[in-house]
């Protein structure tokens, strides 16, 4: 019998899914996307190529909704707390253009750092590389 469960839902909410999801695609990248199937392999779980692709695209998103918002000139973002301290009149002058960001005016984006590190732009491989182990 196979360890692994096929899932019908992947659920990338969940903070523990999320985080060692994260890891795993750093870990590749950082490889170069050689090995192939290990982000197949997700806390014990099997996840298809497609649920796979479908939750990097969403933090992806998320990374770059709260990425241009970071980017603002006086954008008020605060690093310690990873939240934007805008404003009631600034977010929703930003909200009419931009509802997407409506997730980030209570709490902030989860992981962005490795986030950042992973769709930033840049990305080191081999002994150059990121980890947050």
């Amino acid at each position: 019998m196979s360890q692994y469960v096929e899932i019908s839902r992947a659920n990338w909410i969940d903070p523990i899914q999320r985080k060692h999801f994260i890891d795993l695609c750093l870990q590749e990248a950082n490889k170069g996307f050689r090995s192939g199937g290990e982000l197949e392999k997700l806390l014990g779980k099997r996840y298809t190529s497609k649920q796979l692709k479908n939750g990097c695209d969403y933090m992806k998103k998320q990374y770059l909704i709260c990425s241009k918002m970071m980017t603002m000139i006086r954008h008020g973002y605060n690093s310690v707390t990873k939240t934007f301290d805008w404003p009631t009149e600034k977010w929703e002058e930003y909200l009419q253009k931009y509802l997407e960001a409506k997730q980030f005016c209570f709490k902030p984006l989860a992981n962005v750092e490795e986030l950042e590190a992973l769709f930033g732009g840049v990305l080191a491989i081999g002994s150059k590389n990121w980890s947050s182990e």
